[in-house]
């Protein structure tokens, strides 16, 4: 039987197809398949106990952190005084007469404090440091250690806080009180940092007053030279 040209052609074509579309078919069926995701593991959830037991803030902890050795001390219970809150104004409650203490370190610890600005630090140190200078025989005790306390009111009045300044120079005007002419050899370092701070004038001008009677002449001698503008008392 012989193949007709048309029947020869039709031939061709569908042996030309089939390798197409057998490719077609191994590609549909060699594709590689797609794992599904994995679910998520759950949470263990905790014991109903947990719940019980987090961390919370301690309201009793203190809440800023001191600045100067002086807080370290005081913290550590190096300081033998406690606040007594009493109902108008706090005050401080010496384990033992200010008179019987050692004051080296105490009273260059509670200077260190001047610069301290946040309770209970700021109230401790200052109100200590003003009270040992005043308490009886609390110059003859301050004066072998005038050197070791003259930079911790330098560092009060050289700072940018105006709470912290102001009490820099109510300490010097009470250290002046109590060590008069001891002060002296001291007051160009001290003289040069109030001198460069615009602040409380009639502060400023007590303190300088304070150094000038209880320094005498030489004292005047110093502010004058540091200060020009400053009028003597006398």
């Amino acid at each position: 039987h012989l193949i007709e040209p048309d029947e020869f052609r039709h031939f061709a074509m569908q042996r030309s197809m089939r390798p197409a579309a057998g490719a077609a078919r191994n590609g549909a069926m060699g594709a590689p398949k797609t794992k599904p995701a994995a679910a998520a593991a759950p949470k263990p959830h905790g014991k109903p106990s947990d719940r019980l037991t987090q961390k919370t803030a301690d309201p009793f902890a203190p809440k800023n952190k001191q600045k100067t050795n002086f807080g370290v001390v005081y913290v550590a219970g190096g300081i033998p005084c406690t606040i007594n809150h009493g109902s108008i104004k706090n005050r401080l409650q010496w384990k033992n007469p200010p008179e019987t203490l050692d004051y080296n370190p105490l009273v260059i610890k509670c200077a260190e404090g001047l610069c301290e600005t946040e309770f209970p630090f700021v109230f401790v140190a200052r109100t200590a440091f003003k009270e040992l200078l005043e308490a009886d025989g609390g110059p003859e005790k301050v004066m072998p250690h005038v050197a070791k306390i003259i930079p911790s009111l330098r560092a009060a009045v050289v700072t940018q806080d105006t709470s912290v300044y102001e009490a820099g120079l109510e300490a010097i005007l009470q250290m002046s009180k109590a060590v008069g002419p001891a002060m002296n050899p001291h007051l160009g370092t001290l003289l040069t940092q109030i001198n460069r701070r615009n602040g409380n004038k009639a502060k400023i001008s007590e303190c300088l007053e304070a150094l000038e009677i209880n320094g005498g002449d030489d004292a005047l001698r110093q502010i004058k030279a540091k200060i020009p503008t400053y009028m003597s008392v006398n």
